[in-house]
């Protein structure tokens, strides 16, 4: 699709940048460095505001912005575009590249949310063999750059090509990583790598906390189920491997209906039974979600755990042509007992080791207990190292039901806690001031936008009080999300530019999860350096 006359041939200059670009790509197997790379390069070769890679997900059927540059970047990074729709669910969809310099059919919905307006735009697919991964896309370029044209258009559609094999090949390293028993964040496994792929030692020596964890009762539940084993085995790993990367852990092993997890460093022992206790709670809502579905009594399901600390050999076990990350020590058998014995009432066990190192974050246990000769403690409860974050959710009393639908689940989903005035006030407490002080203990202010909104003062005061805490805050403290079809101005003058989320649609509330992920994601990361990490009792 073309709205410009052909310009001649790619110059030398630029056909040598995109020789430097693939060569730059190919080289690199972290999926985020490549997509960096990727918009670097091609927003120079065209001469853009901005660019992004727009990738497919097949678990949503959407759209979403995997990378991005220019003044929006942020903001696009958590929207999500329904396959046919604009110009990259278009060429999606069809396969076919384009170049508009003067946009028509463009879905605003982007734009709108991200407070960017796009002028110009070249956009093609990413594909490999017959399979298309998604789309890049540059915009709006430059004035004195005159119009995108057709050597634009060579251009990108080659560096897309380029792009889309180191993708791939980042993908499939990842997946070789953790299959090779290397299941972790990048920058958890970023000095073992080597020792897989051969580059570097093949083992070391180190003071490692070792965790199993074991599904009770999987035997039993078996006949049970109607559907597949498998998928509600992988239903239950991918929580118990989420909350060990939570954790700052490596997920080593499947094992059965367990698994066996790696931490490092100084702190390893308190983030092994922080892990621990996490994933006896993303259990306790999955077997929730489980009986919904099943009639016989599941409620004796449960995980055990064992943990142990102490000095163990990690490396690659193999040779050239294939090699498995593995750990090796007494340390390894001990942990393995322990799970064995975690039952009963028990479900959480540790050495005496990993204990000394833990006990000022542990306010319940039994023990110690002697048992084969080694001093065992069986851990009862524990300070998260993982923050929740608290959303204060603003809404007229009229929509607490659409809101317990709507938001609610989706912050728990993602890890943040809910606070609604009407659950956490105490009766007899000063409404006003305890208002006040439950914003201010906030990390996000969430507004539920409705007609009935509109109409409460309280909504109004807390909406007026929120703003004016706002630069005491985080980035992206305010979230207003729709319950209804209500212009945000109506409520308050100055929501009516800022970013929100539709919960009247099911891509909005795709929009509003992929934000709440995002924003899970940073508090990770900033967790894990140590940035914005609180211990609650």
């Amino acid at each position: 699709m073309h709205d410009v006359i052909s310009q001649p041939p790619l110059d030398q200059q630029k056909l040598r940048a995109l020789l430097e670009a693939a060569e730059r790509l190919t080289s690199t197997l972290s999926r985020d460095d490549v997509l960096n790379h990727i918009l670097a390069i091609g927003g120079e070769l065209t001469a853009s505001e901005a660019g992004s890679v727009i990738l497919y997900d097949p678990d949503q059927n959407n759209l979403y912005f995997a990378a991005a540059t220019g003044p929006s970047a942020e903001q696009v990074r958590a929207l999500r575009i329904p396959i046919g729709k604009g110009k990259a669910g278009m060429v999606f969809e069809t396969g076919e590249p384009l170049i508009e310099n003067t946009l028509k059919d463009h879905y605003k919905a982007v734009d709108q949310k991200a407070h960017f307006t796009t002028h110009s735009m070249i956009c093609v697919p990413l594909v490999f063999a017959t399979k298309t991964y998604g789309v890049l896309q540059f915009v709006n370029k430059h004035p004195d750059q005159g119009p995108y044209d057709d050597a634009d258009l060579q251009l990108t559609l080659r560096l897309a090509n380029f792009a889309t094999i180191a993708i791939r090949n980042a993908d499939l390293f990842e997946r070789l990583l953790a299959s090779s028993g290397l299941y972790a964040n990048p920058e958890v496994r970023k000095d073992l790598v080597d020792m897989v792929t051969g580059a570097g030692p093949r083992v070391r020596v180190e003071h490692a906390t070792v965790l199993f964890a074991d599904m009770r009762g999987f035997t039993d539940f078996c006949p049970k189920i109607a559907g597949s084993v498998q998928d509600y085995l992988n239903e239950y790993f991918c929580e118990l491997a989420a909350a060990v990367l939570a954790h700052g852990g490596i997920v080593n092993k499947f094992l059965g209906d367990g698994l066996m997890a790696l931490f490092r460093g100084p702190d390893a022992p308190l983030r092994a039974v922080q892990c621990a206790f996490n994933m006896r709670e993303r259990f306790a809502t999955l077997r929730r979600q489980w009986q919904m579905q099943i009639n016989h009594d599941i409620s004796t399901l449960e995980v055990g755990v064992g943990i142990a600390s102490d000095q163990v050999t990690i490396g690659a076990i193999g040779d050239d042509k294939m090699s498995d990350f593995t750990i090796v020590g007494g340390v390894v058998n001990h942990a393995a007992a322990l799970e064995r014995q975690a039952r009963d009432g028990s479900f959480v066990l540790c050495d005496n080791r990993t204990y000394q190192a833990v006990h000022p974050w542990v306010s319940e246990f039994k023990g110690p207990m002697g048992t084969g000769g080694y001093l065992i403690y069986d851990l009862r409860t524990v300070r998260s190292s993982i923050q929740r974050a608290t959303a204060f959710i603003c809404h007229a009393h009229a929509d607490l039901a659409k809101v317990k639908e709507l938001i609610v689940p989706y912050l728990d989903k993602y890890g943040f806690d809910a606070f609604l005035a009407e659950k956490s006030i105490e009766i007899g407490a000063k409404w006003d001031k305890a208002i006040g002080a439950a914003i201010d203990a906030s990390d996000y202010f969430v507004i539920a936008v409705s007609a009935n909104a509109v109409a409460s003062t309280h909504v109004g005061e807390e909406i007026h009080y929120a703003f004016s805490r706002e630069r005491d805050k985080r980035p992206g403290w305010i979230m207003p999300v729709l319950l209804d079809t209500t212009n945000p101005s109506q409520i308050y003058w100055q929501l009516g530019r800022r970013q929100y989320r539709d919960l009247t649609s099911a891509d909005g509330i795709a929009d509003f999860e992929t934000a709440l992920q995002a924003m899970a994601a940073r508090a990770r990361e900033n967790a894990a350096h140590g940035d914005a990490s609180r211990d609650r009792g």
